[in-house]
């Protein structure tokens, strides 16, 4: 590849060095390439990882739990798109079917049913 001529890069740069509008420096590295180093680093983390992965967490866990949970966080991504439609499709009565079924669920399980506040009467409807 052809270096550019100092002029062309002059008349593309104002004073500061900055690209003018209009003239972005170039395509630049292709989306989705990296580097060799970060590259080379990747595949041999997965060759430690496949020999010593599982052997590795465990020892963290027992070791150093701070540091371990440290990792499992790192994994979460910091940031998430939910997307849920709000949009009803219970009747009223169904409704009242299903939150009356979840609250039996709760409380047929280990949760202190004083959280789920006054237990619920029968209307006649």
């Amino acid at each position: 590849m052809a270096k550019k001529s100092i002029e062309n890069t002059e008349q593309r740069r104002d004073r500061g060095g900055r690209f003018l509008t209009g003239h972005n420096g170039g395509p630049g590295r292709p989306k989705g390439s990296r580097n060799k180093l970060a590259q080379q680093y990747i595949e041999d983390f997965y060759d430690v990882w496949q020999r010593k992965g599982m052997a590795a967490l465990e020892r963290v866990a027992d070791e150093c739990p701070a540091k371990f949970i440290t990792a499992a966080a790192a994994l979460i991504p910091q940031h998430f798109k939910v997307e849920h439609d709000h949009a009803l499709t219970l009747s009223v009565p169904e409704l009242e079917a299903k939150l009356l079924e979840i609250r039996a669920k709760l409380l047929d399980s280990d949760i202190d049913p004083a959280l789920l506040g006054p237990p619920v009467e029968d209307e006649a409807r």
